[in-house]
């Protein structure tokens, strides 16, 4: 607990002045005074209770001046908001949300690695403010600098891919982080761009947006996402199997395509003649009790597939 007004507590001496006056007036003091043959009564009446209640409204007064004194200090708790005045540096997290990022050579893919990253890297800094910003064919600002880190963390979560058009416009994106710092008064102010992939779409190119980030004073660092070689990527097919299955049943058999940790060209899907992978079963299921209506005998592959 503390005091808004402590200097008002040097009022608590007036009580303790009236203290010592009024044990100077009992003690030793000049107290009025009768001439009596004997005093007997007078001593049995001074060890009675009403003798020692006669101080009693002496005590409430110094009690009421103490308190009142007490609360013109205005008394806080300590559990209340305390303002406190760090210094910190402007960080904007301008992520890759392109198709692409569902790659699969992190666990389990490319964005959850870069969110649990970016995740933990918020947390560990709580005096920046900090901001995020998402791309792909597009740019869009996630969350504005701020300080809260719950809010960005739980707006770092909610970041995926198929919210907006495909493709990686880089120069967007970085465009639109150092357009959220431009006026900044931070002594420091960083653009972290993760990204797995070369700029191929967007109307600004990523050379202009570097040189619009140098003209505000931004720095950016780049963080590349993605491993050597081939990494498998799950796709949707709408091509389907009974062979073998129930009639309510029927089987995905195109294989997930690899895409190159290079952003050079990526593979067409192709097809598997087997089995299918965990990921590509289940979201389309047909019934091929109307392929046999249609003709279709019940080893459909040749016509389905």
């Amino acid at each position: 607990m503390f005091f808004e007004y402590p200097k008002v507590l040097w009022l608590l001496a007036v009580p303790v002045l009236l203290i010592v006056h009024y044990l100077w007036l009992e003690l030793g003091g000049r107290r009025p005074h009768v001439r009596v043959s004997s005093s007997s009564p007078w001593t049995v009446s001074g060890n009675s209770a009403l003798a020692v209640l006669r101080h009693l409204p002496f005590v409430l007064r110094i009690a009421a001046i103490c308190l009142i004194v007490v609360a013109l200090a205005r008394p806080r708790s300590s559990s209340e908001t305390e303002k406190i005045d760090t210094e910190g540096i402007d960080i904007v997290l301008a992520m890759d949300v392109s198709s692409s990022m569902l790659a699969r050579d992190f666990e389990p893919d490319r964005i959850s690695a870069a969110k649990n990253i970016a995740i933990e890297f918020i947390a560990q800094r709580p005096s920046d403010r900090m901001g995020i910003v998402v791309f792909a064919g597009e740019s869009y600002t996630q969350c504005p600098l701020t300080t809260d880190r719950a809010t960005l963390i739980n707006l770092m979560k909610d970041v995926q891919t198929d919210l907006i058009e495909d493709g990686t416009a880089i120069g967007n994106g970085l465009a639109t982080a150092v357009a959220r710092m431009k006026d900044s008064n931070a002594k420091s102010r960083v653009v972290i761009l993760l990204t797995d992939g070369v700029n191929n779409r967007g109307e600004i190119a990523p050379e202009t947006a570097a040189e619009l980030a140098k003209t505000f004073g931004v720095r950016v660092y780049t963080i590349g996402l993605g491993t050597n070689g081939e990494a498998p990527y799950p796709v949707r097919s709408t091509r389907i199997c009974s062979r073998g299955l129930p009639s309510r049943q029927a089987d995905v058999i195109s294989a997930p395509p690899t895409i190159p940790s290079s952003p050079k060209s990526i593979p067409r899907s192709t097809a598997w003649k087997r089995s299918a992978p965990p990921w590509t079963v289940s979201p389309y299921i047909k019934n091929c009790s109307a392929n046999t209506r249609s003709g279709h005998s019940s080893a459909c592959c040749s016509k389905c597939c």
